[in-house]
């Protein structure tokens, strides 16, 4: 199940985050990350009211400013590191190696990453990157994926900055 999150600035000092696909699930907040980690809350609780499948909630929002963008997903799950991450050494990388683009995962490095559901940032394990340039236009992202050390959930952050 895919969660979308729609975020909208109310006024100077509030923020409202919506899941579109759940009627009625809203919250408000000071920040556009407090609003969001509110309605999470609230989207969690009214899917474990509902009937079980097979497929883990995800969340996904996404902001826009510049040129640059900036995506969360949240999920009970890992979305881009192998299942089996833990039993790997703490980080296995590829590369290309000319320094445009490199790829790992593994058992996880310390990370300051807050989690996307919590907000937490102490004791979170980066347990997946990817970052890079493409030549010769110039983009660039920086994709990352942690284990919160809190609620065990993991969150992917993905950059992407026009060149």
């Amino acid at each position: 199940m895919l969660f979308t999150i729609t975020i909208k600035q109310e006024n100077e000092k509030n923020w409202l985050a919506q899941v579109n696909e759940l009627s009625g699930i809203a919250a408000d907040g000071d920040t556009p990350e407090k609003a969001t980690m509110k309605v999470q809350s609230l989207a969690l609780e009214a899917v474990s009211k509902q009937p079980a499948t097979d497929e883990p909630p995800v969340f996904y929002w996404r902001k826009d400013w510049g040129g640059k963008a900036h995506t969360v997903k949240v999920s009970p799950e890992p979305m881009q590191a192998p299942p089996n991450y833990r039993e790997l050494e703490k980080r296995v990388v590829t590369s290309d190696g000319d320094g445009l683009w490199e790829t790992w995962h593994g058992s996880g490095t310390s990370s300051s990453i807050a989690c996307g559901f919590c907000g937490n940032s102490e004791n979170n394990k980066q347990i997946y990157g990817n970052w890079g340039c493409s030549y010769p236009n110039g983009n660039s992202w920086d994709d990352s994926e942690i284990e919160c050390g809190k609620c065990k959930k993991f969150t992917l952050t993905c950059e992407f900055q026009e060149g």
